[in-house]
Parts: C-alpha cells; structure tokens; sequence
C-alpha cells in the first residue's frame, strides 16, 4: 500500500509538505468529484454492485426452506445448513449482512415470507 501511495505521489514527494498536502488534497477531491459524476449516472439509488449482490442473494433465497417460529423468528433450511433469522431484533446467524450492509439470501427469504401477503 505503501508503494502504491508513494507511486501515485511521484516527483511530488521530493517537495514542501505544503505542497505535498495541496497535491494529495486536489488529487482526493478530483477522485470525489469524478465519483459523484459516476453516480449520477445511476438510474437507480443504490450501487449497481449492491443492487447485483441483492438481485443474486434473492435468487440465492428461492431454494431456502422457511419455517416462521411467530415474531418475526424464521429458521432458514438451505441444503448444506440451517440458519436462524430474528427479522425483529435485526439478529441474523449468518452475520453477512451485518458485516457488509447487504441482505443475505437468509434474510430476505424471511423478508419476502412477510411481504408475500402484501403482493398477492
């Protein structure tokens, strides 16, 4: 990483730290200005890679068994293992979503089995 950074500084290191500050602040706000024009482009509100984990996650959800233990609990039965998803206390056995801030196929197994009734 170190490398990296070094390389990106280039013959700005030998400088002033002034200088060097003024570079790296130009060089972050350009990178900040380049990623907002990209998002903007975007025709829906979240990351076209989150938006794809989702979408397979979702898919990913379909083959899970579901069984509703009353209060928003669900154990969740896939083929290799069974997890346990307390949709009311955000608990999730897996802990995917958690971590990364994207639902796992566990959890929206159970957030599809409240929502069923809505959509029929």
């Amino acid at each position: 990483m170190t490398e990296a950074f070094n390389n990106m500084l280039k013959d700005f290191r030998a400088r002033t730290y002034l200088s060097l500050m003024k570079f790296i602040r130009r060089t972050v706000v350009t990178k900040f200005q380049l990623r907002k024009e990209e998002c903007s482009r975007w025709k829906i509100e979240i990351p076209p890679t989150v938006n794809k984990k989702i979408v397979e996650a979702n898919v990913e959800s379909r083959i899970l068994q579901i069984v509703h233990s009353g209060e928003g609990e669900y154990e969740l039965m896939g083929l290799t293992r069974a997890y346990t998803a307390k949709l009311n206390k955000k608990s999730y056995e897996c802990g995917f979503w958690k971590i990364s801030g994207v639902p796992c196929s566990h959890v929206l197994a159970g957030i599809r089995h409240i929502l069923w009734p809505m959509w029929n």
